[in-house]
């Protein structure tokens, strides 16, 4: 198999032993396809690179609690389009609000 003959790798010690890899950090558009947002989404002009981190951090795969609602409405017999629709809507709805509360916790003075 592949992974038998391939060498083990050099254990990292320290950051330097990171570079060649050539990690990187997802871009915020990245992190959005992963939540299931479409290419067309756009953010508010006002909002920092730190902010969409926060908020795409802070947020939930719509696609993900979408099938999780299907799972716990399922009745065995409804048709998956019954729920599929109003599914993502609501769980999109309630990752931005609560992506909205967790911003101004920790925007607010004090």
């Amino acid at each position: 198999s592949i992974l038998q003959s391939a060498p083990a790798p050099a254990p990292v010690t320290t950051a330097a032993d990171l570079l060649p890899l050539r990690l990187r950090y997802f871009s915020p558009r990245e992190v959005a396809r992963l939540h299931g947002l479409p290419d067309t989404f756009t953010w508010p002009p006002a909002v920092s690179l730190r902010q969409l981190y926060m908020l795409l951090g802070n947020s939930l795969s719509v696609d993900v609690v979408a099938a999780l609602l299907r799972y716990l409405f399922d009745d065995g017999g409804a048709d998956d389009a019954d729920i599929t629709g109003g599914a993502a809507a609501a769980a999109a709805a309630v990752s931005l609000v609560l992506a909205a509360v967790a911003l101004e916790d920790v925007d607010a003075p004090g």
